[in-house]
């Protein structure tokens, strides 16, 4: 995949595995932002590779809800998404909340994901209106 000129989202960006894919993508000419929810740290990280910062707890739907738009106003439309983050709620699964568990599968990369449904709902509300689907808008 050609990542020159494209703009890259990496979530937990500011240390680790996402602080080296992040890194990697801009080596190869991408735009990146990252994401994470420390902020202090994210921001250092995105200062060392010259790219775009996004402070947001992936727990938290308000913020999760703007983070494609808000990654959007720095470097424009998201073409890739690496979801990096991931939690664990440690115990038995017969012991644990819905809501602890609801958190865990919005969270973890997935198709179904938060982060990845935001990336799919603004690309396909970005695509050019056509003979066989006019309905779809030109901007997210």
């Amino acid at each position: 995949m050609k990542l020159a000129g494209r703009h890259v989202l990496v979530t937990r960006a500011s240390r680790g595995v996402g602080h080296h894919i992040a890194r990697t993508m801009v080596q190869r000419g991408a735009r990146v932002t990252g994401t994470a929810r420390e902020s202090a740290r994210l921001h250092a990280s995105a200062e060392d590779l010259k790219s775009a910062a996004v402070p947001a707890n992936l727990t938290d739907f308000d913020q999760l809800r703007g983070l494609v738009p808000r990654a959007e106003e720095s470097a424009g439309p998201v073409d890739v998404l690496i979801n990096n983050a991931g939690i664990n709620i440690p115990g038995a699964l017969a012991y644990q909340d819905e809501k602890d568990l609801r958190t865990v599968v919005h969270t973890n990369p997935s198709p179904w994901s938060s982060p990845g449904r935001s990336c799919r709902t603004c690309s396909t509300k970005r695509r050019e209106p056509s003979s066989t689907s006019p309905r779809f808008p030109t901007r997210c």
